[in-house]
């Protein structure tokens, strides 16, 4: 039976205001967001973290409790997670980016315009590896985090942890010119035994190559039937490496610093070091033979490892699910918009019952079954999934500017941030970032970094069925969508 809860957003009730202010840490100046918190919540719930400068982006949580964050001034820093605390500061050289984190390890690459470096961020912070030649354009780290994969015109594999170089690739010549060609994209499999990527050229062709000693086993060409396409990236391979999703990319002029995340592969990530713009077309193929077993104009994640495909065709009520190494849909699941994938748990929007409809039901659903494990239902109509935490119970939705923390199992609505508003404008929350166990959110607003503890918000364990559903969600047999909205409790504060 879905739960609902009501999203406030507007005025702070006096007795929110004062719940916010029990909420926050200490900080020497007033916060820059709203906090709504249930009543009782803690000290130091929602804090600030002490960053020097602007933050640009939120590279990740690292081991041992601390947040990374990479701020305008070219500097990376790092905070106590439960106190917001700077514990590392450490300028960088101009041009400098952060590139893929590795958020079990801590390990995380910085793209420079003629060096690279990777670091190690779990204290003490210590660097492991520089790169000093032409620029890595390109740069991927195993599943594991135990191989770095760097791309210019050669791909060189590093063993992340102590540093040395493995081998030197150096990509086959364009058949057509003759001449050297440049690595378009890096991506490892799931279990870390393979390598591909992208020869840039007149045709763009992927390549394959074993990790453990660099022999490569395949390359083919790419193209999309009817269309002329310039460039693809990888946007990951199936666990086994038995077959690779590729993406249609556009390089187009894009705002100075702009940087794009494209490829997710098993784990690890891959991060390009210039503006992109993802195209329309999807590429499934298999990567012994070439052979491109699905076409997919939609839009694709891969979960659980490169093991499944989740497709969401723009403008349809329905996603798909693949199976990737057998390259055949297995499922297809009534949900509509952008989905949240983690833990083997899929969340997103369920279509409208009617037009004049004005809440919005989100439902669980586990992708090896299909069976739907849970639903929330909250009173705003423009309510969107923006992310799931690691553990697949904490739904963090996207509701007119605000952002607010739902609990699977109760469907307790345990934070709600509401943002700065001068004027006109408002500064949305960004870069919201879940750490790898779920207990903490991390979000950027007005170029600041607040951190929320959900473990302090979440109810126990023995009172998550006290909203009526029964035992947990996870053990409720399959909920339809015809399900009547709102038949649950009204749960909230």
């Amino acid at each position: 039976m879905p739960i609902r809860v009501k999203i406030v957003g507007g005025t702070v009730a006096p007795a929110l205001a004062a719940c916010a202010a029990l909420a926050l840490g200490t900080c020497s100046c007033a916060e820059p967001w709203t906090v709504h918190a249930p009543a009782g919540a803690p000290r130091g719930t929602v804090l600030r973290c002490d960053v020097p400068a602007r933050c640009e982006s939120i590279c990740g949580f690292v081991p041992g409790g601390g947040l990374a964050v990479w701020t305008f001034d070219g500097k990376l820093v790092v905070c106590d997670a439960a106190t917001g605390r700077r514990t590392f500061d450490r300028p960088l050289p101009d041009a400098t980016m952060p590139g893929p984190f590795h958020a079990a390890t801590g390990r995380l690459v910085l793209l420079g315009p003629r060096s690279a470096e990777l670091w190690d961020l779990a204290a003490p912070p210590r660097r492991l590896l520089r790169t000093d030649g032409s620029r890595p354009g390109r740069a991927a780290l195993s599943r594991g985090g135990g191989l770095l994969a760097l791309g210019d015109y050669s791909l060189n594999v590093y063993d992340a942890a102590s540093g040395r170089l493995l081998h030197e690739i150096k990509p086959p010549p364009d058949p057509d010119t003759g001449h050297d060609r440049g690595i378009g994209d890096v991506a490892f499999s799931g279990d870390g035994k393979l390598l591909a990527a992208t020869l840039r050229g007149r045709e763009t062709q992927l390549a394959l190559w074993r990790a453990a000693d660099g022999k490569r086993l395949s390359t083919f060409g790419l193209s999309v039937p009817g269309e002329r396409v310039y460039q693809f990236d990888v946007l990951g391979l199936s666990f086994d490496g038995g077959m690779a999703v590729v993406r249609e990319t556009h390089y187009l002029p894009q705002p100075s610093g702009h940087r794009d995340v494209i490829a997710v592969a098993g784990g690890g990530a891959s991060r390009a070091a210039g503006p992109v713009r993802m195209g329309s077309s999807a590429l499934v193929c298999d990567t012994a033979s070439g052979r491109q077993v699905l076409h997919l104009s939609s839009r694709v994640t891969l979960a659980e490892a490169g093991r499944l495909l989740v497709e969401w065709p723009e403008g349809k009520a329905e996603m798909h699910v693949h199976d990737l190494a057998a390259g055949r849909k297995l499922r297809t699941i009534a949900a509509c918009n952008q989905p949240a994938v983690a833990a083997g748990v899929l969340a997103a929007a369920m279509p409208l019952d009617r037009p004049s409809q004005r809440h919005r039901d989100f439902g669980f659903w586990e992708l090896a079954s299909g069976r739907q494990v849970a639903s929330v239902t909250v009173e705003d109509w423009y309510a969107s999934a923006e992310a799931l935490s690691g553990d697949g119970r904490v739904l963090l939705l996207d509701s007119s500017w605000r952002l607010c923390a739902v609990d699977r199992d109760s469907g307790r609505k345990l934070v709600e941030l509401d943002p700065k508003r001068h004027l006109d404008r408002v500064w949305r929350f960004v870069q919201p970032t879940f750490s790898p166990d779920g207990r903490r959110l991390a979000f950027v607003h007005d170029a600041q970094v607040g951190i929320v503890d959900l473990a302090k918000l979440r109810p126990p364990p023995a009172d998550r069925s006290a909203a009526g559903n029964g035992p947990p969600a996870g053990n409720d047999p399959p909920v339809g969508n015809d399900s009547p909205a709102g038949n649950g409790p009204a749960v909230g504060w």
